[in-house]
């Protein structure tokens, strides 16, 4: 076995791509980027009769940081822009950035790392196979202002499968999407994570209702409650009853938030019937 260890600092990325053959392997993405990037690595391998890495037994780890980095024509980060009806994923401007991975079984993986571009702030993770394929999840935080006519309805349609009916409910100003990236490199598979997306926006809307209703309750049940110093034990045991229960309502109760697409669909009716059914109760009982 040929062990090594390497520590660079702000290397040229687009050169060391073209210069050494085992980045091409290991980060494809390279060859779409532009920049310095710093890297401390350690790798374990054996060579073949001409010197050559054989690449089932590349194993290691490192981590890579930058200060700056442009990648363009990204297709498996550009094809997300394209579901979302926004430009603004075409070209990647990543500021300051950092993150590890680990070369085991054909396979590099890196854990979950954070960067912004253009406003986006993201939260990225996944697997790279040597053979080029992906399997990669973008948790993307997201101005409502840059997805277009096309993207917006697309998100519409997840409002839509949110347990919690609400009427009338508007976009809110950033949008959570999390996006799953798969197949290989050159043709990409891209897929939006319904399950958490819907449960995200779901929360947060069970959050803005919540308050609305507790704070009519407050008002209407005990109207000094805004002063907490003068609320008398029976009457903050209320208030948290009254908070727990709309969590309850609203929030699903602590659900699983990493189910799959068709588990959400086929638990949308029994938790909406929840649901339904709990509100009006829980305002009976207090009227």
């Amino acid at each position: 076995d040929t062990e090594f260890s390497v520590e660079a600092t702000e290397m040229n990325i687009a050169t060391s791509y073209e210069s050494v053959p085992l980045i091409k392997t290991l980060a494809p993405v390279a060859g779409y980027s532009r920049g310095d990037v710093s890297a401390a690595v350690d790798m374990n391998m054996k060579l073949d009769d001409a010197l050559k890495p054989i690449l089932e037994t590349v194993s290691g780890k490192g981590r890579i940081t930058t200060s700056g980095l442009k990648v363009e024509g990204f297709l498996p980060v550009s094809k997300i822009g394209s579901l979302l009806d926004m430009d603004q994923l075409d070209t990647l401007d990543i500021g300051e950035a950092s993150l590890d991975f680990v070369v085991d079984d054909g396979q590099v993986t890196t854990p979950p790392f954070d960067f912004a571009v253009n406003d986006i702030f993201v939260t990225a993770s996944g697997t790279t196979g040597f053979d080029r394929t992906l399997d990669w999840v973008l948790e993307m935080t997201i101005p409502s202002s840059y997805i277009g006519p096309r993207g917006k309805q697309l998100v519409t349609g997840l409002l839509d499968k949110l347990p919690l009916k609400v009427p009338d409910i508007s976009l809110p100003d950033t949008l959570l999407i999390d996006a799953r990236i798969r197949g290989i490199v050159s043709d990409p598979e891209i897929g939006l994570d319904i399950a958490r997306t819907a449960t995200r926006m779901s929360e947060r809307a069970a959050r803005g209702i919540g308050e609305r209703i507790t704070g009519a309750l407050k008002d209407r049940l005990l109207p000094d409650s805004a002063d907490t110093t003068t609320q008398e034990p029976g009457q903050q045991s209320l208030l948290k009853g009254i908070d727990g229960q709309l969590k309850t309502i609203l929030g699903g109760g602590g659900q699983d938030t990493t189910a799959t697409e068709q588990k959400a669909d086929t638990s949308k009716t029994d938790s909406s019937s929840a649901k339904e059914k709990g509100l009006p109760d829980l305002l009976k009982s207090l009227f």
